[in-house]
């Protein structure tokens, strides 16, 4: 996914203009930026290895402009949170909601869970809908294992043209050696699977960053609409078992945030 996206992403990526985005006056510079939910936004960035990506608010452009007395105009976006724009590159646009929330945890948590959905890995499963993301690893297998796939659909043989026109020499070498694993083990609701295990990756990734169970199952109690396509009470399964599993002492060892009471014996 991570190769297809690199070398391909383009072909499934849309304009700003599409989010109403003007760079000249939405685009928000982060190294600058004194809102108090814009400080979690930088340490979130870092924390991840996100720092290069851009962010857009034009509720910020607007409400920043109200305060200077240079317009009178009601902010846009005031129920929007976080945004994720499927650009060329990627990139946040943030709404009234995220600015209006001050609890830290509840903060990192939207930071977390839409950033990782922004690894190279993971985005086209955020930037296509299941139907044409099975398209499109159909197409990628039947281009480098033709065999491996007995007949294309209609959307499939469409989705591999483009790939065939797309993808370097290198990064098709890079394909055909990752499909040939893929085919040993790979079954046929891989991409389903692969799908909605991107959203837990999200939750788990914001979980980790807010630190507090409580207040990332009240977010998770929040996530409501056509986003969001695992069940509230699936996802809470899976915050109870990553919350005592070894990879989360694992992920704070890592990165120093484990924290180990001594008792006295």
């Amino acid at each position: 996914m991570a190769i297809l996206f690199r070398q391909a992403g383009g072909l499934y990526s849309v304009s700003l203009g599409e989010y109403q985005l003007n760079p000249k006056k939405h685009r928000i510079d982060l190294a600058s930026a004194q809102e108090y939910q814009l400080h979690h936004y930088r340490y979130a960035a870092y924390f991840l290895g996100m720092g290069a990506l851009e962010v857009y608010s034009p509720f910020l452009f607007s409400t920043r402009e109200r305060l200077a007395k240079k317009s009178n105009e009601a902010p846009p976006d005031n129920n929007l949170g976080i945004e994720i724009c499927h650009t060329s590159p990627s990139c946040l646009k943030i709404g009234g909601r995220f600015f209006s929330e001050s609890a830290r945890p509840e903060v990192l948590y939207s930071l977390g869970r839409a950033m990782a959905s922004l690894k190279p890995e993971l985005v086209l499963a955020q930037r296509l809908t299941l139907e044409r993301l099975e398209a499109v690893v159909s197409a990628a297998v039947s281009l480098s294992a033709p065999d491996a796939v007995h007949k294309l659909s209609a959307q499939a043989q469409a989705e591999r043209r483009q790939l065939d026109r797309t993808l370097s020499d290198l990064a098709k070498t890079q394909l055909a050696n990752v499909v040939k694993a893929y085919l040993k083990s790979g079954q046929p609701s891989g991409v389903l699977q692969f799908h909605q295990a991107v959203e837990l990756t999200g939750m788990r990734t914001g979980a980790f960053l807010a630190g507090e169970l409580e207040s990332v199952k009240k977010s998770i109690l929040d996530e409501q609409g056509a986003p969001f396509k695992i069940s509230t009470q699936s996802k809470l399964r899976a915050l109870m078992v990553f919350a005592v599993s070894e990879d989360l002492q694992a992920l704070r060892l890592a990165v120093g945030t484990n924290v180990e009471v001594q008792v006295r014996k």
